[in-house]
């Protein structure tokens, strides 16, 4: 063998071990290898995600509350519908707030349910779906709407005794009922009832039965709850509640635009110089 014909078997030889070394271990290897993620790649999706669930959940979490909200309108609707189907059968009377004294068993929403008929009070139309707590060992608890007790849906007139004696600022005949539709020349920018609750300490979030109006003595005997501040004013649906005003309609306001409303005369939304 000379020594060309030698180099050139060496040569094979050696591209042929090469070959069959690499051939098992060939492309399909190499995919293989490239088909997994690295440390790098896996962190960077992760953050992708973090990121995207940051921005998407308060997106989700708003959306759930203005299906609340709407639900919470839907209520107040149907009880504004079941109040003037009430008015019209009683010669424009608004119901009373509670009756007899001083048991209070029944209210007006009791008065109102033969037009609902609401099986359960705890999971109907008059639970608001956005109530942080639905009740607290207080008379004064409730499912989430309050009333304006003082102006529309009045306790009646034999109230007034115990009362004058216990509030001093309280009028007979003015702040007890019944009131009638003919009593508010603004009836549909007067407040009948609407989402309310405590505002501090062991209150915070749980409804409240009535709305005091702020042209009236403060509620201070409720400072535990701050309803001396807010007057049982909600901010719960988006900084704000939905309100039920004396002809029946519904809307929603903010509270503070519920709370700098205009005092004067004519002008304010609680029916307080209406009368």
């Amino acid at each position: 063998m000379t020594a060309l014909q030698e180099f050139r078997w060496t040569t094979n030889n050696r591209y042929s071990r090469s070959r069959s070394v690499r051939d098992p271990e060939g492309e399909e290897s190499v995919m293989r290898r490239r088909s997994a993620f690295t440390l790098i790649e896996l962190l960077v999706v992760i953050a992708i995600i973090t990121i995207l669930a940051a921005i998407l959940f308060p997106v989700f979490s708003q959306a759930r509350e203005k299906a609340r909200q709407a639900a919470c309108f839907s209520n107040l609707k149907q009880i504004g519908i079941a109040i003037m189907m009430y008015v019209q059968d009683y010669d424009e009377y608004y119901p009373f707030y509670s009756v007899p004294y001083p048991t209070e068993k029944i209210h007006w929403y009791d008065v109102i349910n033969p037009y609902v008929k609401a099986q359960n009070f705890k999971s109907s139309i008059f639970l608001c779906p956005s109530l942080q707590k639905r009740s607290v060992v207080d008379a004064n608890s409730s499912y989430g709407y309050g009333v304006n007790y003082l102006h529309v849906i009045q306790y009646p007139a034999e109230y007034d005794a115990p009362y004058v004696k216990t509030l001093k600022w309280w009028k007979p005949g003015y702040h007890s009922g019944p009131a009638t539709m003919a009593r508010f020349p603004r009836i549909a920018e007067t407040i009948m009832l609407g989402d309310a609750e405590g505002d501090c300490g062991p209150y915070q979030g749980v409804g409240w039965a009535a709305l005091y109006c702020p042209l009236d003595h403060a509620p201070n005997w409720y400072t535990a709850a701050c309803v001396d501040k807010t007057f049982a004013t909600a901010k719960r649906h988006g900084g704000g509640g939905n309100y039920l005003m004396a002809d029946g309609h519904a809307k929603w306001m903010r509270r503070e635009t519920v709370l700098n409303w205009s005092q004067e005369p004519g002008k304010e939304i609680w029916g307080h110089s209406q009368e």
